[in-house]
């Protein structure tokens, strides 16, 4: 089998070490999968890493200046230096082609295509091009046309891009039919909305199971791994900020603040399956649901700023510095965890879904 990924794939785990990474590249050779990524989207990677940088060093000077006013003064020891964007950037680039080369996903060269081509595809809004330019997208999609005409292997395109590639859960008409065009049938070419459902489709069901593994996981010690104990400990993990500030309070991300979390009761967890990686690594899946309270703060800039925090707490003409609440609501997240090691340890989280029951 042959998967293509796209550039969205990688935007959302920049470093490949989440869950769905490490089960992929655990098992590529076990189940000989061949993974590529076209050139044009490792570049499309390599410049969305770059603007989150900026976005994020900005936001660091913005909150830097905002302390400053704050404490009427400037320290020297609370200036955090601006990161030198295009440094760090080209760093990234260079140890992002040295993962891809450990882990032997190939890059796809950027296709030969003429300019008329391109001209007569946009102008006729064939996808990917539509109301924006799809420029990028289409030269991505004629690698993966391309590989899936010369192989006769299956071919999974791995994209979250569903406005330009997809209708439902197969690809856009416009390229089917492309794809007819060429011989090129529907279970030889398909898509796959993320690398979850890849891992699901794909990769999971060929690895052993729970049944399988009862016996061994006692032998290696993982019967008396306490998941209930392990979450009461490292819940704050899992519970940042920004899920207390906008799904527990509704607030975006950098108005206010919420701290304090505290379980309100134990947590209540439904563990879906349990999978082995690779020898004595093992995936869980499984739902916890957390009953939590905690502390919202707002001030005068944060009223002024945010309609939410208007919604909130109502009209008020008369300026004021802080008001802090107590809140409190349940949160239901859908979370894999690897385990390994003796006595086994949880060595990565991945945060699949989240749900909230307000309070």
């Amino acid at each position: 089998m042959i998967a293509i990924l796209d550039a969205n794939i990688l935007i959302a785990d920049f470093f490949l070490r989440g869950i769905q990474f490490q089960t992929l590249l655990d098992n590529i050779d076990r189940l000989e999968i061949e993974l590529f990524l076209p050139e044009v989207a490792f570049k499309e990677v390599v410049n969305k890493y770059r603007e989150e940088l900026l976005k994020l060093t900005t936001k660091i000077q913005n909150h830097i200046r905002a302390l400053d006013r704050l404490r009427h003064s400037s320290n020297e020891s609370m200036i955090v230096r601006s990161i030198i964007v295009e440094v760090e950037t080209t760093a990234y680039e260079k140890l992002l082609r040295k993962e891809l080369a450990e882990h032997r996903i190939n890059l796809l060269p950027i296709p030969n295509t003429s300019l008329e081509e391109i001209i007569q595809r946009d102008l006729h809004r064939k996808k990917p091009f539509g109301k924006s330019s799809g420029y990028r997208d289409y030269l991505i999609w004629k690698n993966v046309i391309q590989k899936a005409w010369l192989t006769e292997e299956k071919v999974v395109f791995v994209s979250s891009n569903s406005r330009d590639f997809n209708e439902g859960d197969d690809f856009h008409s416009d390229l089917l039919d492309e794809m007819e065009e060429k011989h090129i049938t529907s279970d030889q070419l398909t898509i796959c909305g993320d690398l979850r459902t890849f891992n699901d489709m794909h990769v999971l069901p060929h690895l052993r199971t729970i049944d399988d593994l009862n016996g061994e996981l006692k032998a290696k010690g993982i019967s008396t791994f306490d998941l209930y104990e392990w979450m009461r400990e490292n819940f704050g993990d899992i519970l940042l900020e920004e899920y207390l500030l906008e799904y527990g309070a509704g607030l975006e991300y950098g108005v206010g603040s919420a701290h304090s979390a505290e379980l309100l009761e134990p947590p209540f967890i439904d563990i879906k399956n349990i999978h082995e990686s690779k020898p004595g690594s093992y995936i869980i899946h499984f739902i916890v649901r957390l009953n939590v309270q905690f502390i919202l703060d707002l001030d005068w800039e944060d009223y002024e700023a945010s309609d939410s925090v208007r919604d909130l707490l109502g009209n008020d003409e008369e300026p004021w510095d802080w008001t802090v609440l107590n809140w409190h609501n349940t949160f239901e997240f859908e979370l894999q965890i690897i385990l390994a090691g003796e006595p086994p340890k949880v060595m990565e989280i991945d945060q699949l879904d989240i749900d909230v029951f307000y309070g």
